[in-house]
């Protein structure tokens, strides 16, 4: 019957802290995700008081941009980041555990004779080897984990920058649906106009909703690539499926 193993100390491992931000972000966004929420409601109201009048105008998607592209996009780069450096962490230390367990082998060879002594270097000898081993394949989990994180960064600006993009347009529709489309007598006079003169007179407030519209398309288009890249990494990241069996013929 064999004893089971007992550890020498007591371990108590905190999650990996999250890794910095590496590229320059965007001042704007996060004012941009609240307001964005405040001006889709307000154009959605005009977007549908100009379909009443037959435009067939789309009307924006709900939800913060938050919820809509960004957590979806960029993931968590802080905690993917964290996790690598604590890879890489554990990977230097298991190289110094290496380096001292194969020296440990190398004076028991030298000092201890015999079988028992052979047989003892060649245990430390082996386990130096497995160790090493194990280092190896962290270290390429680390390396795919800063890959990660880089290019979930990476998109996290570009999502910023859309969000930019879209919120000036969106705060430009909310000063002309402001200005020309207050209140029922507002709409009827619009109506009449665009009745004799054509839609051209609201062609303006038509092409900023075609762009803010385009603008989120450009965002989903963004969050589809992205689901591509995860699958990509998750594939890649199989490699460390096979830390276990490493570490169990590591360390028996």
């Amino acid at each position: 019957m064999s004893a089971t193993p007992h550890a020498l100390v007591d371990l108590d491992l905190a999650p990996p802290v999250d890794g910095e931000a590496t590229l320059t972000h965007d001042a704007t966004f996060e004012s941009w995700d609240f307001a964005f929420s405040l001006a889709r409601d307000t154009i959605n109201v005009a977007i549908h008081g100009l379909n009443g009048l037959g435009a067939g105008l789309p009307t924006l998607p709900e939800g913060s941009l938050e919820d809509l592209v960004v957590a979806p996009l960029t993931g968590d780069y802080g905690a993917i980041r964290g996790n690598g450096l604590a890879l890489h962490e554990v990977d230097d230390a298991l190289g110094v555990i290496g380096l001292n367990t194969a020296s440990v082998a190398r004076s028991v060879a030298s000092e201890w004779h015999g079988l028992a002594g052979a047989a003892c270097s060649a245990r430390l000898a082996g386990a130096s080897a497995g160790v090493a081993a194990v280092g190896e394949l962290l270290g390429h989990g680390s390396v795919l984990f800063d890959g990660m994180a880089r290019v979930s960064e990476q998109l996290g600006v570009r999502v910023e920058k859309l969000v930019v993009q879209v919120g000036t347009a969106l705060a430009r529709l909310v000063r002309k649906v402001a200005t020309r489309f207050a209140g029922p007598a507002a709409w009827a006079a619009l109506g009449l106009e665009i009745a004799q003169k054509g839609w051209g007179v609201v062609q303006d407030v038509i092409d900023d909703v075609e762009m803010v519209y385009d603008g989120i398309m450009n965002f989903l288009d963004l969050k589809a690539d992205a689901i591509a890249w995860a699958e990509d990494c998750e594939h890649r990241l199989g490699v460390l499926a096979e830390l276990p069996r490493r570490l169990q013929e590591a360390l028996s």
